[in-house]
């Protein structure tokens, strides 16, 4: 799943035990965010 890369969000994972790695995409516009993709198990070690 992918979230908003959001100090908020961050804390979620971490307190609910799950990994996060930020990844770069684009909006509509073009812009470059941040966006977490969270998963169960780490993505990569």
């Amino acid at each position: 799943m992918t979230y908003d890369a959001a100090p908020a969000i961050e804390r979620l994972v971490i307190h609910h035990g799950l990994h996060a790695v930020r990844v770069a995409m684009k909006n509509a516009h073009h812009a470059h965010l941040p966006e977490l993709v969270i998963t169960p198990e780490p993505l990569f070690t």
